[in-house]
């Protein structure tokens, strides 16, 4: 038999039988309702476009756009006075709208240039803008620029564009390459063609510029943070996307400004290979012998990996005394170092391969699952990871496109041309990284180990 109490609202128990019928009552008066659930047809997302997109509906968006003052302030003006900066999302894809609308060069200067001068607008921006457009660099009105600038100086104008909703899709992401000088130089040697490539060629650039980074300015520190400049793109991608293309193009570039670079590849490695070794040769003409100090791969300047997952995932011993050396090795220049000494060698420098790695690395991997050590070892931190979905036509459509493209002209890379714009792109890595890292109101400095 179960002995069931009631009690009131302050949790004591109900004795008189009075209030006991009365809280009974209550209870079979408010019985729960419990609403039948059908089942409802799915709603499917709302596109972003009302339509096909069209020129001409941006008509309205930039019709006020000329006609109207553009935010200015300290932020935005130039030292000739004339608006630029933030306005330059707007100039670019007002240039690729005037492009699309079948302006030409001299219908936009009797037109549009009066305009601008008259409201003391910079139209060289939009001019330069408008020659990218009419050669075909930049094609696409940027929706996410358009709806990122509206929301910060015009939020009233989100209503002029033709879009159904604000928020951004996969689609309006652009690999943008503006801020990267020279970049065609990248481009054009790498020999792949297809915006699936853009973030790799963007990936390439970087690591350029970290090649070329003087190994005196290598580390750099802000308050307690120190960390180098130096970078290791892992690509994952599958066979036959481009893997020899990444490589050869990344090598031929590299040797320009710096042909004596030691570069070391391998398709497989050993720990003894990758940290080096102490030989012992007979001196010619004598009995005597010397010792010899052969530094491995970790030690040279360039170092690519072909097919790097199974080191980075194999519990061999081979493959993880080889991934332990390159963790070391990729960790922060100046707290790298990487010893050896066989167990039969003197404790003298003359028996010991010692040193600190300046390697940059280069990996490549087929885009298989990762085990969990390749994130609890550390070995991703030390990793630039570079992945991008490829669609099922990426290769008929890049072997037509290469079929028709032209060689790459040996001037484009001549070493006395561009060693002078990889140091200028250095310089304004610097600036701009510098120029950030100053709002924290403390500048970083450059140090050498």
């Amino acid at each position: 038999m179960i002995n069931c109490k009631l009690l009131d609202d302050s949790f004591k128990e109900i004795e008189s039988l009075d209030e006991i019928i009365k809280k009974l009552e209550y209870h079979l008066n408010n019985l729960d309702k419990i609403p039948k659930i059908e089942k409802q047809e799915q709603i499917q997302n709302l596109p972003v476009m009302l339509k096909e997109e069209s020129s001409s509906d941006y008509d309205e968006f930039f019709n006020y756009i000329l006609n109207n003052e553009l935010p200015a302030g300290k932020s935005v003006e130039s030292s000739n006075t004339k608006i630029t900066g933030v306005n330059d999302n707007i100039l670019k894809n007002y240039a690729i709208y005037l492009h699309q609308k079948g302006y030409t060069a001299e219908k936009l200067e009797s037109e549009i240039k009066p305009i601008y001068e008259k409201n003391n607008w910079s139209f060289a921006g939009l001019k330069g803008w408008f020659e990218k457009a009419n050669k075909g660099e930049i094609k696409r009105i940027g929706h996410g620029e358009l709806i990122n600038w509206c929301k910060i100086y015009f939020p009233d104008l989100l209503g002029m564009l033709p879009y159904r909703t604000y928020y951004l899709t996969a689609d309006d992401l652009e690999y943008s390459t503006v801020h990267m000088p020279k970049f065609e130089i990248v481009n054009d040697t790498v020999k792949l063609i297809g915006q699936e490539y853009k973030l790799a060629k963007k990936e390439i650039f970087n690591f350029l510029i970290s090649c070329a980074c003087p190994e005196h300015l290598i580390i750099m520190k802000l308050g307690q943070i120190e960390t180098d400049l130096r970078l290791h793109p892992l690509f994952i991608m599958p066979s036959g996307k481009g893997k020899l293309e990444i490589k050869e193009g990344t090598k031929r570039i590299y040797q320009q400004f710096k042909p004596d670079a030691k570069i070391k590849e391998s398709r497989t490695i050993h720990p003894q290979q990758l940290i080096g070794k102490i030989l012992s040769r007979l001196i010619k003409g004598t009995k005597q012998r010397e010792t010899i100090k052969k530094y491995g791969f970790i030690f040279s300047d360039f170092l690519i990996l072909e097919e790097c997952y199974e080191i980075f995932t194999s519990r061999e011993k081979n493959d993880r005394d080889c991934r332990d050396a390159i963790i070391v090795g990729l960790d922060i220049y100046g707290h790298n170092l990487i010893q050896k000494q066989n167990i039969d060698d003197l404790d003298i420098d003359a028996e010991t391969i010692s040193g600190y790695p300046k390697v940059r690395c280069m990996a490549f991997s087929q885009p298989l699952g990762f085990l969990e050590n390749f994130v609890t070892k550390g070995t991703i931190r030390r990793f630039d990871l570079v992945y991008k979905k490829f669609s099922n036509r990426t290769n008929i459509d890049n072997f037509a496109a290469r079929l028709f493209s032209q060689e790459v002209s040996p001037r484009k890379i001549n070493p006395t041309v561009n060693s002078p714009t990889i140091i200028t792109a250095i310089q304004g890595v610097f600036v701009a990284l510098c120029t950030c890292l100053q709002i924290t109101g403390r500048a970083p400095s450059l140090a050498i180990p």
